[in-house]
């Protein structure tokens, strides 16, 4: 499964942290801002 999250900030990285757990497939986390998105995984 592929998975997006669009938003890297408090709860769109508690997602990614949890979908990458969970083994739920290809996760890929977008952010209008880089840095916030490095930043917060």
């Amino acid at each position: 499964m592929r998975v997006a999250v669009l938003g890297c900030g408090a709860v769109g990285s508690v997602f990614a942290k949890l979908a990458v757990e969970e083994k739920l497939g290809e996760v890929v986390c977008l952010d209008r801002y880089p840095e916030r998105a490095k930043a917060s995984l």
